[in-house]
């Protein structure tokens, strides 16, 4: 936790952890590492999206609210609720074997995200 700076109306932080660009993530001892909803360990640990990727103990950008614009169009659907899936990914639907469901945000375009965490609810 180095800094934090502002780009498009954006709070964004580093952090340290070697992990790719455009995930979300989630906080672990030893940095951020790519969320995952099927592990009950990141429930409540969400910290936000990567916009750059970085090797192991490399500091990374990681944005924690706000707009966040993607390079390719990445989502299937033009707006609407998206949420933390497997891997660091989005999902429009919770998968199977989800722990814990957490709304990453709303879609505002195929590739972009306005970035807003809400609580997280744990699944038993």
């Amino acid at each position: 936790m180095a800094k934090y700076s502002e780009q498009y109306g954006s709070l964004r932080q580093e952090w340290l952890g070697g992990i790719p660009a455009f995930v979300c993530t989630a906080r672990t001892a030893n940095g951020i590492v790519p969320a995952d909803v099927t592990n009950v360990d990141h429930a409540g640990q969400i910290v936000g999206i990567t916009t750059e990727s970085g090797p192991q103990n490399d500091m990374v950008m990681v944005h924690l609210s706000g707009l966040v614009y993607f390079p390719t169009p990445v989502f299937g659907v033009t707006r609407g609720p998206v949420m933390i899936g497997p891997t660091g990914t989005f999902v429009t639907t919770l998968p199977a074997g989800s722990r814990f469901v957490q709304q990453a945000g709303i879609i505002i375009g195929s590739s972009e995200l306005l970035l807003n965490l809400d609580s997280t609810i744990t699944l038993i």
